[in-house]
């Protein structure tokens, strides 16, 4: 269904064209404005070193298969920092910086479908010197905020390079959690709110299905369909 080794042969090609200057091994105890301005740097190297490779694997994927939805983005530098300085425990840096780079399918499949097609994808890794870990989603997080979806996490066991989240959705995923970043994650902590996203998506979960013998569009299908576009989906 999706053509996995384009995929590797591109990050492969990503981690072989960029490299950092210090190691994400190093543990982050607290916010550090001279660590930030150093990742800050790396990344907009990563972006001059790989946005043409990254360009061309998002025209080619999406050029393949019409269930298939691939897109790609960068960290900005206001999500980074917030990241740094919300911190609360002691980690890693490659797990604080575990999404500076990222891409997404949003897959046409229902949730059991979602979970074997990231199965396939980190099953298909192609080298010893590439950690790869699924963060399955699918039953939401465990302070559950209406958020959905299955997360692989590569990263380089060196650690001399920034890793990559490969976000698996569906389409029901992908209508309500961009909603979801643009209009709950952005305000202040409210229970209401979150209360608001967790009804959202139980009523988006019991939309009716259509009937598969009359060859009617779903209602989810149709709503995705119209809302995406070049734009939707972009910010992480």
């Amino acid at each position: 269904m999706v053509p996995f080794d384009k995929i590797w042969y591109s990050i492969e090609n990503i981690y072989k064209r960029h490299g950092l200057s210090f190691s994400l091994a190093k543990k982050l105890h607290e916010y550090d404005d001279d660590l930030f301005n150093t990742i800050i740097e790396e990344k907009d190297k990563l972006i001059v070193d790989t946005l043409d490779e990254i360009m061309h694997l998002e025209e080619d994927m999406n050029n393949i298969n019409q269930e298939v939805d691939f897109l790609y983005r960068y960290k900005t530098e206001n999500s980074i920092q917030n990241k740094l300085m919300n911190q609360t425990q002691v980690r890693q840096l490659y797990k604080v910086c575990n999404d500076i780079i990222g891409f997404r399918f949003i897959i046409r499949t229902d949730s059991d479908g979602l979970l074997e097609i990231a199965n396939n994808f980190a099953e298909s890794c192609p080298s010893d010197n590439i950690d790869c870990h699924i963060h399955d989603q699918r039953s939401g997080k465990s302070n559950d905020d209406g958020y959905k979806g299955i997360h692989v996490n590569i990263r380089m066991k060196h650690n001399f390079a920034f890793p990559i989240e490969v976000q698996f959705w569906t389409r029901p995923d992908a209508l309500l959690n961009d909603y979801l970043h643009d209009n709950i994650y952005k305000t202040q902590d409210d229970e209401f709110l979150t209360d608001y996203a967790v009804s959202l998506r139980q009523w988006l979960e019991n939309v009716p299905s259509a009937p598969g013998d009359i060859g009617t569009k779903s209602y989810v299908d149709y709503l995705y369909e119209k809302a995406y576009s070049i734009d939707f989906g972009y910010e992480f």
